[in-house]
């Protein structure tokens, strides 16, 4: 469905924060369709479990709360210690729309740093949003290290999830500075098989 040579996510890790989310489990199934080994954060156990059975294996899921400093020290020490060939972080906010700690943000940064062609999307709901923990006080140095900014749409919760998830994912994969998504709503016509097909077919 997607080639190798022009898909950046094949064969390589990427952390989803906040993964039960609507946004956030289209981002994920989007990122297992293009062959990533994908690791979902959420508080939402039954939520994750849904995700894990659609995507038939592909996605690993870790229960927290990213946004809570307390979690995001356990989760970075579960991507450190387990997982620590992580090649991408996708930050999106939680349920309440609040950001993962910045904690989480910096300690994963810095293992990022270590990979070869790291990249980090994060999802903010406009464009005067900060990025905080992601910044370049914490950034690598490196140039090829790319962080794509990742602008909502206003009243955003009731949009073509997939749809958005596949726009973020193509900038990220272009080496996109920002992104903005839009605000399209979902068709009441065309089921999930069919989004399938002309993702498929594109």
């Amino acid at each position: 469905m997607f080639g190798m040579e022009s898909n950046r996510f094949f064969g390589r890790k990427v952390l989803v924060t906040a993964a039960a989310t609507p946004l956030g489990r289209a981002l994920a199934l989007g990122l297992a369709r293009r062959g990533a080994d994908v690791l979902a954060i959420d508080r939402d156990m039954a939520g994750l479990s849904d995700l894990a059975w659609d995507c038939a294996g592909a996605v690993q899921t870790g229960t927290g709360d990213a946004t809570i400093p307390e979690e995001a020290a356990v989760i970075a020490s579960w991507i450190r210690s387990d997982h620590a060939s992580l090649a991408g972080l996708i930050a999106c906010p939680n349920a309440a729309g609040q950001a993962p700690s910045s904690q989480l943000l910096q300690r994963l940064t810095r293992l990022l740093r270590g990979n070869p062609d790291p990249f980090a999307g994060v999802v903010l709901p406009d464009g005067t949003a900060e990025l905080s923990g992601l910044g370049e006080g914490h950034a690598p140095a490196e140039p090829r290290f790319g962080i794509t900014r990742i602008i909502l749409p206003p009243g955003s919760g009731d949009c073509d999830h997939p749809a958005m998830a596949d726009a973020a994912l193509r900038a990220i994969n272009a080496r996109a500075a920002v992104v903005h998504l839009a605000a399209r709503r979902p068709s009441r016509r065309r089921s999930a098989l069919n989004r399938i097909l002309v993702r498929a077919a594109a």
